[in-house]
């Protein structure tokens, strides 16, 4: 806090001294810099065109350059949901388990809570990247760069007027510029900040500020466009629930743990590209290959943490479950009526083994059972069209007896290839080779060193 009180205490000198622009964003900058460790709890709210809102719930801690964000989903809970609305069940996706971010100097690592999997990456600035929420209220629009980046600037084309006794600063850029009103006396914090092209204010935000221990921080961020309801109404708000600043109890650096990295959790390496590259382990200290994993732990030098047991025992029991639930359709003498809802209930079955055993992550798992679900209601379609023949089927497998004779044995066969036919090539030329096109080329290399099938079964 010491460089914020120095600002203070240089912008109260006499009108003669006055600050000018650059010195002003310096000040601003300053200030916000002195936050060197934090934990923030906060949302943030969306209005799209037809009104409807959606909310979204976030962690932010801050230990100097190295940063935690915490995606913990809408006020459900939920972080994401599946065709039907419900929360991402079964598989290693789950869609009530919050995503955590962690940027250190130099990678970029993510991970689900309670996961077997996390992705680590290079760090690139600008790409990837925890958000540095120092910066917030800083800019026009919501941006998750840090304070620096947000308020870069060619210093010499600046200028600084007044307006109601309040500073406002001007940075021009060609026919683009950014206005900011600077409250001195609230650690010279923007409360307003617009983005003007061709003299017409484009994006705007507004804060409400609030002093936590000792900083001036937005308390509410409204955000408004000209394209929203001629911004007079904001399409996003971010409020902060919840701040601590520089306690001497806070971290003053962050390591895989503190998101949940255990030793045994797989992680998927990208490079700097977004190139997938191979599969490590990290086994408390570093990142090491699955042979020095399987060697070690072997040796007992090492040992898969508790939480990835457990994790490790659900998936199994989970696959368990299904695998008995679909040994109980082949026990059912039943099985010989050629069922349309048991077709459509393989058809979730594999797409689940397949989720699981390419370990996708989020967002490759919610595209998976949208997939599913095109595929579903074009085979409903085509059910719903022939019910009748569907049903008349269906009832002659029920009342199979002893007058079965080869002849209607043939004939039923041919009715049922005819009518079965159009939902086997859903299966097999639109649900699998479309859900082929998701694993990356580390996923199935993983499985493939598993000695696993790149194929789920179809039962």
């Amino acid at each position: 806090m010491e460089i914020c009180l120095l600002s203070m205490l240089a912008l109260s000198a006499p009108m003669q001294d006055a600050p000018d622009a650059a010195q002003l964003l310096q000040m601003a900058e300053q200030c916000r810099a002195s936050i060197a460790t934090a934990h923030i709890e906060w949302s943030r709210e969306k209005v799209d065109k037809q009104g409807k809102r959606s909310t979204r719930l976030y962690t932010s801690r801050i230990a100097n350059e190295e940063r935690i964000y915490v995606h913990r989903g809408d006020e459900s809970g939920v972080i994401a949901r599946g065709p039907d609305g419900q929360p991402l069940s079964g598989g290693i996706v789950l869609g009530t388990r919050p995503i955590q971010a962690l940027t250190t100097a130099d990678r970029f690592w993510t991970h689900q809570s309670g996961s077997i999997r996390a992705e680590v990456r290079p760090l690139v600035p600008g790409k990837h990247g925890a958000p540095d929420v120092r910066s917030l209220g800083m800019t026009a629009a919501y941006t998750p760069a840090g304070v620096s980046e947000a308020l870069a600037t060619d210093q010499s084309r600046t200028r600084l007027v007044e307006e109601d006794g309040m500073p406002v600063i001007t940075i021009e850029n060609g026919n683009q510029s950014t206005r900011l009103w600077i409250d001195p006396s609230r650690g010279y914090s923007p409360v307003r900040v617009a983005r003007v092209d061709d003299g017409k204010i484009q994006y705007e935000s507004r804060s409400e500020l609030q002093q936590y221990d000792g900083v001036w921080y937005p308390a509410v961020v409204r955000f408004y466009r000209t394209s929203f309801r001629d911004g007079k109404e904001p399409f996003e708000i971010i409020r902060v629930h919840g701040a601590a600043f520089n306690q001497p109890g806070q971290p003053r650096s962050f390591r895989p743990e503190d998101i949940g990295i255990e030793p045994g959790v797989n992680i998927l390496h990208f490079n700097d590209l977004g190139q997938e590259l191979n599969i490590l382990f990290w086994d408390g200290a570093r990142l090491i290959s699955p042979d020095e994993f399987g060697e070690r732990e072997k040796a007992g030098e090492l040992r898969v943490s508790p939480a990835v047991q457990a994790e490790l025992a659900r998936l199994e029991a989970e696959r368990a479950r299904r695998e008995e639930k679909m040994a109980a359709f082949a026990a059912d003498p039943t099985l010989l009526q050629p069922s349309t809802q048991r077709t459509l209930t393989a058809w979730e079955k594999y797409v689940l083994d397949f989720i699981e055993r390419y370990e996708l992550n989020t967002e490759q798992a919610e595209k998976a059972r949208s997939i599913l679900k095109e595929c579903q209601e074009t085979a409903a379609t085509h059910i719903a069209r022939h019910k009748g023949e569907f049903e008349a089927l269906e009832k002659e497998y029920a009342a199979l007896d002893r007058t079965n004779t080869p002849e209607k044995a043939q004939r039923r066969e041919e009715r049922r290839g005819e009518l079965f036919k159009p939902l086997d090539d859903i299966f097999e030329k639109e649900l699998k080779p479309r859900l082929e096109k998701l694993p990356t080329r580390a996923q199935r290399a993983a499985v493939e060193k598993r000695g696993g099938k790149t194929e789920p079964e179809r039962k």
